[in-house]
């Protein structure tokens, strides 16, 4: 049975407006101008009002408003344009509040930063189109709306769907339907005929998969799946996207430093065209707050002597103790030098980017200290290892 009767004969897939399937073909397409592209955008005058508001928000930091879609296009860029103008169509296409057991707000949220993530990195990299890299992490889950209208939303007590826990929904969708909303995400893709590598994507990321045959698309896709996590995810840990992407792709902690932050403080302003309301001050916070965790783990590692890690004696008893060889000391410095290096390095850009006024500034400095303060720690236990080594 295929994907198309299993949603049921009734169902009708959501349909692209004419602008926004005209914008699909644009963007796929670098022979068409710009005034080819603001003809087309010109029949949507709501769309076009807010590009426009786009063109002439903080994101661009220009003093002279613009009152033209031409105007637009020229501050905005030609690629970046027709990839915001999509975007926003997409977004259109889609209700904003909850449906059923999916909160469509956070659904929005999650989904923008994964683009602007996975701008960024395309920027970095410099492998694949930023735009496209955008556009890939703005859909990557768009089956899951489809997947809730069709078979979720009129569940009774039925728990909140957490897409930032994938590999779970997946696992509960596919024992459940017998397919996953990736599938009708690239189902849906292909209906609406955005090129393949696009549609790819949608494989990104899923149980089994090998990143070692993922294109460069995919790559970057990937990415910004999992570090996206970092401001949207409540608890989980600071230094787990930091470790997954240098393990699978040999990214830097300096380079996920720079991507976050840069993605932080452009999102409100793509934000606010596609009508999803963001608090990055809160998102800071988060992320701190998670970063302030990880820092009094280890300390408690470290120094405590506490419950929470009594198979680990304190470093006083360390340097008492003869009989705790230099294997041992080696294995606790390597156990907590890549998170206390990931932390404190995003405390520092973090503080250094800031208004030293803010709360957000003043949160950073302190975690910033207290992370120079177990650094120094650190360097004790590592020389306490050396000499054990002699």
């Amino acid at each position: 049975m295929g994907l198309e009767s299993k949603l049921g004969p009734d169902y009708q897939l959501p349909a692209l407006s004419v602008v926004a399937m005209r914008l699909v073909e644009l963007a796929s397409d670098d022979t068409k101008s710009a005034s080819e592209l603001a003809s087309w955008i010109e029949k949507d005058p709501s769309l076009a009002s807010r590009v426009i508001k786009m063109a002439n928000s903080a994101y661009f930091a220009s003093t002279r408003p613009v009152s033209t879609l031409k105007e637009a296009i020229v501050r905005i860029g030609f690629d970046r344009l027709r990839m915001i103008a999509l975007s926003i169509s997409l977004r259109d296409t889609f209700p904003m509040a909850r449906i059923g057991p999916l909160n469509c707000e956070l659904f929005w949220k999650i989904s923008l930063y994964r683009a602007i993530i996975g701008r960024e990195l395309a920027k970095k990299l410099g492998s694949v189109e930023p735009e496209e890299a955008f556009l890939a992490g703005l859909i990557m889950e768009v089956g899951l709306l489809v997947l809730v209208d069709v078979f979720l939303k009129t569940k009774k007590d039925m728990p909140e769907l957490n897409i930032l826990r994938f590999n779970e929904l997946i696992f509960y969708e596919n024992e459940t339907f017998g397919f996953h909303h990736r599938d009708i995400g690239e189902f849906l893709l292909s209906r609406w005929k955005f090129p393949a590598h696009i549609v790819e994507t949608q494989r990104v990321g899923l149980p089994g998969t090998d990143v070692g045959t993922y294109s460069e698309l995919q790559r970057v896709s990937h990415m910004a799946m999992v570090l996206s996590r970092l401001p949207m995810e409540e608890g989980g840990l600071f230094e787990r996207p930091y470790d997954e992407l240098g393990l699978a792709f040999g990214l830097e902690p300096q380079v996920v430093d720079e991507v976050l932050l840069e993605s932080i403080y452009q999102v409100e302003g793509v934000a606010e065209a596609m009508r999803i309301q963001m608090n990055t001050e809160k998102d800071i916070l988060g992320i701190m707050e998670k970063a302030n965790r990880t820092l009094i783990r280890i300390s408690e590692r470290l120094i405590s002597g506490g419950r929470a890690c009594e198979e680990l004696p304190t470093l006083d008893t360390l340097k008492a103790s003869p009989n705790v060889d230099k294997r041992f000391l080696d294995a606790i410095t390597h156990e907590i030098r890549n998170p206390l290096l990931a932390v404190g390095g995003f405390a520092k850009r973090l503080a250094r980017s800031l208004d030293p006024d803010t709360k957000g500034a003043q949160y950073a400095t302190v975690l910033v200290k207290e992370a120079e303060r177990l650094e120094r720690l650190l360097v004790e236990l590592k020389e306490l290892a050396q000499g054990r080594g002699d």
